[in-house]
C-alpha cells in the first residue's frame, strides 16, 4: 500500500492509501503542476511587459510634450 494526497478542485487535502498505485496518474498530475506554473509565469510577464510599455509610452508623451 501506498499514501497519496488527494486534492480536489476546491483544494482541500484528503490523506489516503493506495493498494495498487497507478504511475501514469502520478506522472499526468506532475504534468498538470507544469503547466499551470507555465501558465502563472508567462501571466506574470504579460503584465510587466504591459505595465513597462505603458510606462515607456507615458515617459515619451511626457518628453514630447516638453520640447515643444
Amino acid at each position: 500500500m501506498k499514501k497519496v494526497i488527494i486534492v480536489d478542485d476546491k483544494g482541500s487535502k484528503y490523506n489516503a492509501t493506495i493498494s495498487e498505485f497507478d504511475e501514469s496518474l502520478l506522472e499526468q498530475q506532475n504534468k498538470d503542476k507544469k503547466i499551470k506554473f507555465k501558465e502563472h509565469l508567462y501571466m506574470g510577464y504579460l503584465i510587466i511587459g504591459t505595465i513597462a510599455f505603458t510606462l515607456g509610452i507615458l515617459i515619451s508623451i511626457k518628453r514630447l510634450k516638453s520640447n515643444t
